[in-house]
This record gives C-alpha cells, sequence and structure tokens, in this order.
C-alpha cells in the first residue's frame, strides 16, 4: 500500500461523482431531460427480515392475508383458484364499498351546507369513515395481490420505510405498517389450545362468539357477530340504514 502525504481537497465534493463532466461528455441540455434514480441509504431495523420473505413461502402467506381480509374460509384449492375466487371476492366488496363511500360523502355534503347546526362530532366521525373506505379501495381496485407484493418488495428487499412506500402507492402509512403487521401474523403458525378471545384477554371465546365468526367465514354479514359495528358506525356517522 503506498502512502501520500496529506492534503486537501480541492473543494467538498470533489470525490462526488458528476453527471455533466468533461469525462461523461454530457451537457446540461441533455441532462435535463435524463431520468435520474436515487439509491436509498438502507436503514438499521429493529426487527430481523422474515424468513418467510425471501423464501417460497412468499406466496402462500400473502394469499392466506388476502384470504383472511375479506373472510374466505381456508382452502387447499390450486393456488391459480384460491387468487381467483380472492379476486371474485375482491370485486364485490369494491362495489359495496364504492356505494358506501358515496352515500358518506353526499352525507358529509349536505352537513357542511348547514353551518349552523352543530354537526362537528358526525364530521369528524364520516371523515374517517371516508379516509378508511377510500384507503380500502385504493387497494381493492389496483389489485390487492400486486399492491401486497409491492409493499413486501419495496419494504424488506428495497429497504424502503412506511412513509415512501406510502407516497409511490398513493397509500396511507397506517394501511402499509397494518399490512405488513398482519402479513407477520397470517405467516405466524396458529396458536393450539386455547382459542384467545383478544390480545388483552386470554379467555376463550363463547360459543356466540364463535357461532358469530362461523356465520362470517361463511359470508352471512347479518349475524350478532356484526351488529355491535354496525350499530357503532351508526351512531358515529348518524347513518341509520
Amino acid at each position: 500500500m503506498s502512502w501520500h502525504p496529506p492534503h486537501f481537497d480541492s473543494h467538498q465534493f470533489a470525490h462526488r461523482p458528476h453527471a455533466v463532466s468533461a469525462e461523461s461528455r454530457i451537457s446540461y441540455e441533455d441532462f435535463r431531460t435524463m431520468h435520474v434514480d436515487t439509491a436509498v441509504v438502507r436503514r438499521e431495523r429493529r426487527l430481523e427480515t422474515p424468513a418467510w420473505v425471501a423464501g417460497n413461502a412468499l406466496r402462500e402467506v400473502i394469499v392466506r392475508y388476502l384470504e383472511r381480509r375479506l373472510y374466505l374460509p381456508p382452502s387447499t384449492a390450486p393456488m391459480q383458484e384460491r387468487l381467483d375466487a380472492i379476486q371474485r371476492r375482491a370485486e364485490s366488496v369494491a362495489a359495496e364499498k364504492q356505494a358506501r363511500l358515496e352515500s358518506y360523502m353526499r352525507q358529509y355534503a349536505a352537513l357542511v351546507k348547514e353551518p349552523e347546526a352543530d354537526n362537528a362530532t358526525r364530521l369528524r366521525g364520516i371523515e374517517r369513515q371516508i379516509v378508511t373506505l377510500d384507503g380500502d379501495l385504493a387497494l381493492l381496485q389496483r389489485g390487492l395481490a400486486a399492491t401486497i407484493c409491492a409493499i413486501v418488495y419495496l419494504f424488506h428487499r428495497a429497504a424502503w420505510d412506511g412513509s415512501q412506500i406510502a407516497e409511490h402507492l398513493g397509500l396511507k402509512q397506517q394501511h402499509v405498517r397494518q399490512v405488513l403487521f398482519r402479513l407477520n401474523r397470517a405467516a405466524s403458525p396458529p396458536a393450539k389450545g386455547l382459542c384467545k378471545g383478544n390480545k388483552f384477554s386470554a379467555r376463550p371465546r363463547s360459543p356466540e362468539v364463535r357461532a358469530a365468526i362461523s356465520a362470517r367465514l361463511k359470508g352471512n354479514t347479518n349475524g350478532r357477530g356484526n351488529r355491535g359495528k354496525r350499530h357503532f358506525a351508526q351512531e358515529v356517522t348518524g347513518d341509520s340504514r
């Protein structure tokens, strides 16, 4: 290794590559019409990259997550048949949510035109419903499987953070975080033995709750298990449907 006496650089950015220089033979006029790709600095993360991201289990984890998201029962059918069932259910769910979104937007516009009435609480509730439905529709209309694959690739392989992924895909950061969290849940093996009611309680689910979940998985949305959520949305938004 040869030794050189210490010296100062000619300027601060002397060792950085320059697109416009005598060596590159690129002029400023040409550079203005070029596309520039920037490299993202890889940040240190609290958790390690899960093993299913780089293995053959990625497709199975994504399909399992989509089946849970759309309330489809677990299936052992071929992968293409499961994807077709997911696509059909996604189209029906998207049409239903589009109608609900338009209804909320009409309610919001009607309430805004009543400045004298005290509708601040109802307006905030409708705003939350509109934001949630708009994000769900963005995922459904673009293709659930393609969007979820893009999130996994950009986060785990391209080292993007949640804000960059949300801006690139036109989503909310909350949606990106929820998708990544639920994918990890879908990849983890199911708990054996005790059926927990929720993450804060170790009590097993009651027979009524299990019957409501079973009805929901079969496509029955008028069961007792869905009644509490529907009544809560009616109280927040004032929708009596």
